[in-house]
């Protein structure tokens, strides 16, 4: 007897385990509005916040997603249970187990459960991976008590607040395969005369000296920069893999990078080979294999090979995110699947 009643409290524990890991799997929530006030479906399109909030923005795969009461944000999850507490002036949604938040001018971090995990007391927080951020903090100079001078300086810490790296930068993006664009002074002799990117690793060692003009993050193992000139994707080691004309360049996403060229837009590949030839007017980054594009005036979205798997016809369309991407259909804001079918429309 003894036996069961023990097998049946792990069978039971297992599938209450099971079922919350099936929620957060499948909780991702989308800002619906109507008459002024906001509030979010699940991926069949189900009401779940009833439309009564001030904003409300995409959950992404934490399934908490940022809602805006009173003036302030917090985040709330498929039930409608807030997480922590509703007292920030600005918010973005979860990268991993973090959340970039701001009370007044400053930014702190929070867990899942809303817990600050790092007190909001930088002047900026950039992160790609919710793992390491890059931080701009400022520091007062004084001497006897006075203060002289401030600096602000960008730097590097982990999920819990811990330095990796000390402020020393004059920019910063957050790393991506432990490397990081970093914005140092140009200096001849002693003196400045302009800025310049390199790029670092954890370490805070160069493998791409400075001297680029403008460099972007590192995305799936590239990253483009503009240097003597010259715009190039580098690998991580800091190496050229290929170079471009293009008139803009932009950071690879399911292994197409997007360019324009011509006054039209088209993608790449990993080696810097034309994927997708430029033939549109518009066009975003891949999300989940598709991409959005225009032609013409209208709307659809392609594969990496460039074929059409949801015919140009919106008005207006934005990256998948949990198999759903909103678009705007013949005036009317629209959800639809990978298929182009319509999981919930404005009524």
């Amino acid at each position: 007897m003894t036996r069961f009643v023990i097998t049946c409290l792990l069978v039971c524990l297992l599938s209450i385990s099971g079922a919350v890991h099936g929620v957060l799997a499948q909780s991702q929530l989308y800002p619906v509005t109507a008459d002024g006030f906001f509030g979010l479906i699940d991926e069949n399109g189900v009401e779940r916040i009833p439309m009564s909030y001030e904003r409300a923005l995409p959950s992404g795969a934490s399934g908490l997603a940022p809602v805006s009461v009173d003036g302030k944000w917090g985040f709330m999850d498929a039930q409608g249970v807030w997480r922590g507490d509703t007292i920030y002036d600005e918010v973005f949604p979860f990268v991993g187990e973090r959340a970039v938040v701001r009370i007044g001018k400053q930014w702190g971090l929070i867990d899942t459960e809303g817990r600050q995990v790092v007190a909001p007391q930088y002047l900026a927080i950039r992160t790609t991976d919710g793992e390491t951020f890059a931080v701009l903090n400022e520091a007062h100079v004084r001497v006897l008590g006075i203060k002289i001078s401030t600096r602000r300086e960008w730097g590097f810490i982990d999920q819990e607040g811990n330095w990796l790296l000390e402020p020393f930068y004059l920019d910063a993006l957050p790393f991506e395969g432990d490397v990081s664009a970093v914005k140092l002074p140009r200096k001849a002799l002693v003196i400045n005369i302009g800025t310049t990117w390199g790029y670092i690793n954890t370490a805070g060692e160069y493998i791409l000296e400075p001297g680029s003009r403008s460099a972007r993050g590192f995305s799936e193992g590239r990253a483009f920069t503009v240097r003597d000139g010259e715009g190039f994707y580098i690998d991580s080691s800091g190496d050229a893999v290929f170079s471009t004309n293009a008139e803009l360049a932009f950071d690879f996403a399911d292994s197409r990078a997007r360019f324009y060229a011509d006054m039209k837009w088209g993608y790449y590949n990993l080696e810097g080979e034309v994927a997708i030839s430029p033939l549109y007017e518009q066009a975003q980054d891949f999300s989940e294999g598709l991409a959005a594009v225009r032609d013409g005036a209208a709307w659809g979205y392609v594969d990496p090979a460039g074929e059409w798997v949801i015919p140009a016809q919106y008005d207006r369309a934005s990256a998948f995110s949990g198999n759903r991407a909103r678009v705007v259909f013949e005036g009317v804001t629209t959800y639809i699947d990978r298929e182009g079918r319509v999981i919930w429309a404005k009524p």
